[in-house]
């Protein structure tokens, strides 16, 4: 049986972590983070971290300025060393303390880490690229919740199973003015001749940490990298499409409706640069 971390100490992963009044079960008042592990590493901690930090301070929350890159970096050492995982998929949901209605009644925050054994200790590229469609019964309003990876997941739940019904392997969703901004568990990136365009946070796509990891790997080998509106014709008109997350890394696309990709020299391109990310 494997261990969880709860507020630092270990528990027995049973399912009987929360009581029927913890407002993440009553109202999915979280926050969350999906953390590779790669060999004892979380290489992309900081942004990881960062992004925590920004979306508490948009929601106006008060979490610990304690709970930084070097201490979850800790935790995480924690929790893999007593399940003895070298490399794993990883789980940080931050959620408020108490009971209470839509109003909270105290400003105190709890944490849970969790998580499960992997055994890559890299990122893998698909070998058969990814079959998607679009996905717009349920359009991203434009707000800011729309860029935060909060535990309310609903829209994902009915992407993934609009997915499965119509037997594709991904959609990508629209917003709230019909563009497409993200896909259902990844932000989109379209390479056409030797440049990226991937939807910009101004479209309410999802502020995701291999997003950024990307744009900046990008701008470290030269590569132009446009954050902008994706309008349906720009996704037909790709020469390759691929999404990304922060634990699957880089997933080429072979399909969007009746459109065929292949998996091209600059998807690969990007596939080994993170992956020598790992190496540093």
């Amino acid at each position: 049986m494997s261990y969880i971390l709860l507020n630092g100490h270990f528990v027995k992963q049973t399912g009987d972590v929360f009581g029927q009044d913890t407002r993440l079960w009553q109202f999915g008042e979280g926050l969350f983070e999906s953390i590779r592990v790669f060999n004892g590493r979380s290489p992309l901690l900081d942004l990881h971290a960062a992004r925590l930090s920004r979306s508490s301070k948009i929601l106006g929350w008060a979490i610990s300025p304690a709970w930084n890159e070097r201490f979850w970096n800790q935790q995480i050492d924690k929790l893999c060393e007593k399940n003895q995982w070298t490399n794993a998929r990883v789980k940080l949901i931050v959620y408020r303390q108490g009971a209470g209605t839509y109003l909270p009644e105290n400003v105190f925050f709890n944490w849970i880490l969790f998580g499960q054994e992997l055994h890559s200790d890299e990122f893998e590229l698909n070998p058969v690229g990814l079959r998607t469609m679009e996905f717009s019964r349920l359009p991203k309003p434009a707000e800011y919740l729309s860029l935060l990876k909060i535990t309310s997941a609903m829209r994902y739940i009915q992407a993934a199973q609009f997915a499965f019904q119509n037997r594709v392997d991904e959609v990508l969703i629209t917003n709230q003015f019909d563009r497409i901004c993200e896909a259902s568990s990844s932000n989109l990136f379209i390479v056409q001749g030797d440049s990226l365009i991937t939807p910009a946070l101004s479209e309410y796509c999802l502020d995701g940490v291999m997003r950024r990891a990307i744009i900046s790997l990008a701008e470290m080998h030269g590569i132009e990298c446009f954050e902008s509106s994706v309008f349906k014709n720009d996704v037909y008109y790709a020469d390759e499409l691929f999404v990304t997350n922060a634990v699957k890394g880089i997933q080429w696309i072979g399909s969007y409706e009746d459109c065929n990709f292949e998996l091209g020299k600059l998807t690969k391109k990007f596939h080994k640069w993170l992956n020598e990310l790992l190496q540093e």
